[in-house]
């Protein structure tokens, strides 16, 4: 299974991330590390 975004959920994803890293630095790597490895479960068990 392969996980695509909608380009508005690209967009919201941008500034979610800048959102975070202006909360504190390097919070909005953090929150894109547990993106993917969100999506990463989900593409190994995409019936869960």
């Amino acid at each position: 299974m392969k996980v695509e975004f909608l380009d508005l959920a690209e967009r919201e994803l941008d500034d979610a991330f800048k959102y975070y890293d202006g909360i504190y630095q390097g919070l909005g790597l953090r929150f894109i590390a547990e993106l993917e490895s969100s999506i990463e479960r989900i593409e190994l068990h995409p019936t869960a």
